[in-house]
């Protein structure tokens, strides 16, 4: 988001920063707008918060496949 600041770790729990959205924000996991996404803050690390999703291999991120794995999961689950 060019509006607000984004961290690329694999933190499970809510970083404030990456909790803040936009209107354009989108769950990399859901495949949805941040504001539909229904575990965009999480305080559970069994539960990770989408807000913290991303698929960045950029010098570093970390957790990328962490996300990768769980928007697969999802893919795959039937509807």
């Amino acid at each position: 988001c060019p509006l607000k600041q984004f961290v690329a770790r694999g933190a499970r729990r809510t970083i404030a920063t990456n909790e803040a959205s936009c209107d354009q924000c989108y769950c990399f996991v859901c495949e949805c707008r941040a504001r539909e996404c229904s575990q965009w803050r999480s305080s559970d690390a069994k539960r990770p918060a989408h807000c913290n999703a991303h698929s960045s291999t950029c010098p570093g991120a970390t957790g990328a496949s962490i996300w990768r794995a769980l928007r697969r999961e999802r893919r795959e689950r039937p509807r």
